[in-house]
C-alpha cells in the first residue's frame, strides 16, 4: 500500500518558517567568472539583469552543441542554467558551479521580478490559506501529486521537485474532456494551429465548431496557411480570430513575433484587439475551452464567466505561467460553477506544464 499522504506533505511544506524562505532565497553568492546556458528567448532578460548587477558573462550559449561551445572555459565557471533538467550534462563536463535562472531571480527580485511564474518563497507561503483551500479541490490522487510537485517546484526552484510529464496528450486526453459530433471547442492562444490539428485528430473530424483566437501576426498567419490547406469541407466550421481573448473588449498591449512566447505585456511594441469569451463565443454555446495565453488565463476567465456559470463547458487550462495561477485559477473556477470537477496533469520535458482540467 502507498504511504503517500497528500495532506501531511501539504502541511509540511507550508510549515517552512517566512524567515527561513527569506534566508533560504538569499543564500546565493555569485563568485568569480560567470557564464550563461539558456534559451533564446530567455537570453535577453538574464543579460540585462546581470548587465545591472555589474556582471559580464564569459561566454553565452542558447543552443546545442555544449562541447564545443563550453570548451575554453574554465571548469570553475558558475553556469547560470535555463533549462534546469540539463543540467546533468554540464556536470559531466566538469562545471560543478550550476545555478537555475529561478534562484538567480528569486536571489536578486528588484533586477529580475516579475518574471513569469517565478516568486520569492516567502509570498508564495503568505498565501497559505488559499494553497489549502484549492488542494482541497482535487480528489484523485493523480492530481494531489500534479498539485504538491508544481508546488514544491515553485517554492524550491528546482526541476528535481518535478517529475517529467507524463501525458502526451495535452488538452484532449481521454477521460479528461469529452469529444463528439456536437463539440464546440473554443481554442484562446491557437499559436500555429497545433493544438486545432491535435483536436481534428482526436474528435477524428466529428465536431460542431471550433473557434480560435490568436494575437500575434506571423502565428496568426502560420495558422490560417496550415487551416486553408486543408482539402476538407470541414474547415468551412472553423473560425480564425485575430485578437486576444481577455477579461474585456480592448486594445491591450503585446510583445509580437516571439512565436510561442509571443504574450500580452505592458510596454510592448504593438497594440492588439482583445475579446472577452461572453462577448465573442457564447452565441456558440462551447462545450470546451482550452486556453493558453502566457499568464492571461485568469483575466480571460473573467472575460467568461457568463459562459462558465450558465454553459459549464468543459475546460482545459495552463496553470503554469504565473506563481499564484496553480491555486488562483481554481478556486476562481469554482466560485463560478460549483458543479466543477478538477483534475491537473502534467505535460513537457520538465513535467511543469501543468493543465488543469474542469467537467
Amino acid at each position: 500500500m502507498s504511504d503517500f499522504n497528500p495532506r501531511k506533505i501539504l502541511k509540511r511544506i507550508l510549515a517552512e518558517p517566512i524567515r527561513t524562505a527569506q534566508r533560504r532565497a538569499d543564500s546565493l553568492v555569485l563568485r568569480g567568472p560567470v557564464a550563461v546556458v539558456a534559451a533564446c528567448h530567455v537570453v535577453p532578460d538574464i543579460l540585462k539583469g546581470l548587465r545591472q548587477l555589474g556582471i559580464t558573462p564569459l561566454a553565452v550559449v542558447s543552443s546545442g552543441q555544449l562541447k564545443v561551445k563550453l570548451a575554453g572555459l574554465p571548469r570553475t565557471t558558475t553556469l547560470i542554467v535555463g533549462d534546469w533538467a540539463g543540467r546533468r550534462s554540464l556536470m559531466q563536463l566538469g562545471f560543478k558551479q550550476l545555478v537555475s535562472q529561478r534562484t538567480l531571480y528569486c536571489r536578486y527580485p528588484a533586477v529580475f521580478l516579475p518574471w513569469g511564474s517565478i516568486e520569492r518563497p516567502e509570498k508564495l507561503l503568505s498565501q497559505k490559506e488559499r494553497i489549502t483551500q484549492a488542494f482541497s479541490l482535487f480528489r484523485d490522487r493523480a492530481s494531489q501529486r500534479h498539485f504538491i510537485a508544481q508546488l514544491k517546484f515553485l517554492l524550491f526552484r528546482s526541476a528535481d521537485t518535478v517529475r517529467a510529464g507524463q501525458h502526451q496528450d495535452p488538452y484532449f486526453s481521454a477521460g479528461l474532456v469529452e469529444l463528439g459530433p456536437n463539440t464546440v471547442y473554443v481554442d484562446c492562444g491557437a499559436f500555429n494551429g497545433d493544438t486545432i490539428y491535435g483536436f481534428l485528430l482526436k474528435s477524428r473530424g466529428q465536431f460542431k465548431k471550433v473557434v480560435a483566437f490568436e494575437p500575434d501576426a506571423a502565428n496568426f498567419a502560420s495558422m490560417a496557411e496550415l487551416i486553408n490547406s486543408w482539402e476538407s469541407p470541414k474547415i468551412r466550421k472553423i473560425d480564425l480570430h485575430r485578437c486576444a481573448v481577455g477579461a474585456t473588449n480592448s486594445k491591450i498591449s503585446f510583445a509580437a513575433g516571439r512565436g510561442p512566447d509571443s504574450r500580452a505585456v505592458a510596454g510592448g511594441q504593438t497594440l492588439v484587439r482583445s475579446v472577452s469569451l461572453d462577448s465573442a463565443v457564447l452565441r456558440f454555446r462551447p462545450t470546451l475551452i482550452k486556453m493558453d495565453i502566457e499568464g492571461k488565463e485568469l483575466e480571460a476567465l473573467r472575460g467568461g464567466e457568463r459562459v462558465i456559470r450558465e454553459l459549464r463547458p468543459n475546460l482545459a487550462i495552463s496553470v503554469y505561467h504565473c506563481p499564484d495561477d496553480l491555486w488562483e485559477i481554481p478556486l476562481r473556477l469554482q466560485a463560478m460553477n460549483k458543479k466543477y470537477k478538477f483534475q491537473l496533469r502534467s505535460y513537457g520535458r520538465n513535467g511543469d506544464e501543468l493543465v488543469l482540467y474542469a467537467k
